[in-house]
């Protein structure tokens, strides 16, 4: 018993001192993290250094192999559809309402600390419905969030366009920041949540979505995102969220987060959506040196008329909806495609 007693005693002595420890080995990474570099040129010609790059993913650990991306063109060659989208049996007809497609994408990585998006838009656009083309959807932490681009039509016809970032758990708006002509919104209509809404005027061309981990305070982690329009060479600061810290420390990105094609308003069946043509050329993660290496496609029940498909170079995920579309490919999941002429030792130092 007296023996149990010292063994409590020590235990009791030493627990301070472990969580100070820990405490302490926390607000290390969160400074080191907080220090990550971000693209400030054309982010396809960008990276983090390769000994940043493989002391971050040392940190995050890993699950199996990892598929490694080098800089190169984010800008395909062509917008032409890579397949015969006339085979098939036409679609029928469906509501047309709520989601219609899912690209959920594995990284093999435990934890996430940045996200860069590579995303074309193929053609401009067309009435009538209401779309959300949500990009990463996923948990920091133990907060679920997501974000990406939207578009509707006024009653006249005329295209509006914006960005959108939001997350649960919390009304409060010192949780948001926004950029100037932006705002916040916080609501409950979706259960409670802040929000950052940005009037980003997008069009056909490609864009890249880059989000990653900023500082920590006493309340939680901040993330912020820019956009990079690749036509114009410009990047768009878009906003800033926080969110809380979990038992085991900073909040990291879940991975294994999907994008998706919502229908959210503007129609009575699936023939009032227009025809739309997307691509997403990557996703990466650890400063745009990790790339998905596995995607997983689903399919919602009320837009028959739209399709998921691979390109043939084995990497770029090209989705279509509304109009005439027929289904080319099955649900399922796929193995996406090695780059090629990449090893540890090529230089990845960034060019900006």
């Amino acid at each position: 018993m007296r023996e149990r007693a010292a063994v409590l005693t020590v235990a009791a002595l030493l627990m301070p001192n472990a969580l100070q420890a820990a405490a302490d080995f926390s607000l290390k990474q969160a400074r080191y993290f907080a220090s990550l570099p971000a693209p400030k040129g054309d982010p396809s010609r960008w990276q983090w250094p390769s000994s940043t790059a493989r002391r971050v993913r040392q940190l995050l650990g890993a699950h199996g192999q990892l598929y490694f991306h080098y800089p190169n063109a984010v800008v395909p060659k062509s917008l032409e559809h890579p397949f015969d989208t006339e085979k098939g049996p036409p679609p029928g007809v469906g509501r047309g309402h709520g989601g219609m497609m899912y690209v959920n994408w594995t990284f093999g990585l435990k934890k996430l600390v940045d996200l860069s998006i590579d995303v074309t838009f193929h053609t401009e656009p067309e009435p009538a419905a209401a779309v959300y083309l949500q990009l990463y959807d996923f948990h920091i932490g133990n907060t679920g969030q997501y974000f990406g681009f939207q578009y509707a039509f006024s009653k006249k016809g005329k295209l509006n366009t914006k960005f959108i970032w939001s997350r649960w758990g919390t009304r409060d708006k010192a949780d948001a920041w926004v950029a100037e002509t932006g705002w916040i919104e916080s609501a409950g209509y979706e259960g409670d949540f802040i929000g950052i809404r940005y009037p980003y005027a997008w069009g056909k061309g490609t864009y890249t979505v880059h989000l990653l981990m900023g500082e920590t305070d006493d309340v939680g982690t901040w993330y912020e995102i820019h956009i990079y329009d690749h036509q114009k060479g410009t990047w768009t600061k878009i906003g800033r969220l926080r969110f809380p810290l979990t038992k085991e420390g900073l909040p990291f990105i879940t991975d294994g987060g999907g994008s998706w094609c919502e229908v959210y308003g503007g129609t009575r069946s699936s023939k009032d959506i227009g025809l739309f043509h997307l691509s997403y050329g990557g996703v990466y993660t650890c400063g745009r040196t990790v790339a998905a290496r596995e995607v997983r496609l689903t399919y919602g029940k009320t837009t028959p008329n739209c399709d998921i498909s691979i390109d043939p170079d084995g990497r770029r995920v090209h989705v279509v909806y509304g109009g005439d579309t027929r289904r080319l490919t099955a649900a399922g999941k796929q193995k996406l495609r090695k780059e090629k002429h990449f090893t540890e030792s090529r230089s990845t130092q960034p060019t900006n």
